[in-house]
């Protein structure tokens, strides 16, 4: 019957398209390996540029950039991607690069760093320096401003464990302290918070700050509010947590927790990342399960107060060798980089912090980094 009443016929519509869901994506770019490097069989073709849609929590790609060996640790900011190049080839010549991209244009920057095996990239508040964390021993510091150049690389040395894996100095990140000016480096291989004055783009060390015997320091959350410092422990699965009182002065530790579901330590897993959710109330790490270990899991808990945590269960990340993960701007979503299945999942999170599986499931080739942005 035709419509006699076009009004209401065109407000129906209105009120009809209103109540359409509007799908939001969220941007993100994921790092890779694209040769074989140590451990790692990298086949990718290089950083995915995909998007994430919040409504569903389903990722597409839409782009590649090509022809960086290994970009295995990404930072995006100001429109620009800061990806390392992880290489080392065993001779005294260091190779390692950090590339600066232009999202918009496509233009890169390749900066030697003086320094093998970069496996992070941190980029200061203002986007003065970049500070490459190298896996072999050095740390690199990369001016941006004006004309992009190394700046400053040291060698760090001190006490070590041995094998497995603390038989020398293996920087694994870097991070500013609460106070927003020391530079914190996490020292795989020297169980050490390294604390650095950064200035003129040179580092000096101030102090450091002891972590667990054979723990492993390898990623950091700041909490800036509480002044508190969260190290994720490789080698000895745990998560522990330190009060920052000044650049000069060693962190005091609050606690410990194993990522663990049964807790206890296993020389078959390594624990891999750690990120806190934007609310503040909650923190997840994961677990790399290998040499057939079947532990292959995102562990979730809930900050009870500043510094102390309870287990609040363990997920499976879907893959094998979650190598990283992130959460989404909003909080709705974790995502999982299953490094050796060629795989990202998405988990939906819930307001008490639990996971639930949406089963969404991206295959991407060696997936080690994911950043939105």
């Amino acid at each position: 019957m035709k419509n006699k009443n076009p009004i209401l016929f065109a407000l129906l519509a209105l009120i009809s398209c209103e109540s359409e869901p509007k799908i939001v994506h969220e941007n993100i770019a994921i790092g890779t390996y694209t040769q074989m490097e140590g451990h790692v069989s990298g086949d990718a073709e290089g950083i995915y540029l995909g998007q994430l849609n919040t409504q569903t929590g389903q990722i597409s790609i839409h782009d590649t950039i090509v022809g960086i060996v290994n970009p295995s640790y990404l930072q995006v900011k100001n429109q620009k991607i800061y990806a390392v190049s992880e290489m080392a080839d065993g001779t005294t010549n260091p190779i390692g690069k950090l590339h600066v991209i232009d999202l918009e244009s496509r233009a890169q920057q390749i900066i030697s760093i003086n320094g093998d095996a970069p496996c992070h990239v941190n980029i200061s508040q203002h986007g003065e320096y970049a500070i490459t964390s190298n896996y072999l021993s050095s740390v690199s510091v990369i001016a941006l401003t004006n004309q992009v150049k190394l700046s400053d690389a040291i060698t760090l040395e001190g006490e070590t464990q041995g094998l497995p894996r603390q038989e020398a100095s293996h920087p694994h990140m870097s991070a500013f302290a609460p106070d927003d000016r020391t530079v914190l480096v996490a020292d795989l291989g020297l169980d050490a918070i390294i604390h650095f004055q950064l200035k003129d783009g040179v580092l000096t060390e101030l102090t450091r700050t002891r972590t667990a015997a054979k723990g492993g320091p390898r990623h950091m959350i700041i909490d800036r509010t509480n002044r508190i410092v969260y190290v994720l422990n490789e080698l000895n699965q745990s998560i522990e947590s330190y009060q920052w009182k000044d650049a000069q002065t060693p962190m005091s530790k609050i606690g410990s927790i194993s990522t663990l579901k049964q807790g206890g330590v296993n020389l078959n897993i390594n624990s891999s990342a750690i990120h806190m959710h934007p609310s503040g109330n909650f923190i997840y790490a994961s677990n790399r399960g290998l040499n057939g270990d079947p532990e292959q899991s995102i562990a979730a808990f809930k900050i009870v107060q500043p510094g102390n945590l309870t287990l609040i269960d363990t997920y499976p990340s879907k893959g094998l060798i979650p190598r990283d993960f992130t959460i989404s701007p909003g909080g709705q979503y974790l995502l999982v980089a299953n490094q050796e299945s060629d795989n990202i999942i998405t988990y939906k999170i819930e307001n008490d912090g639990t996971l639930t599986s949406t089963d969404h499931v991206l295959q991407v080739r060696t997936p080690v980094c994911l950043k939105f942005y």
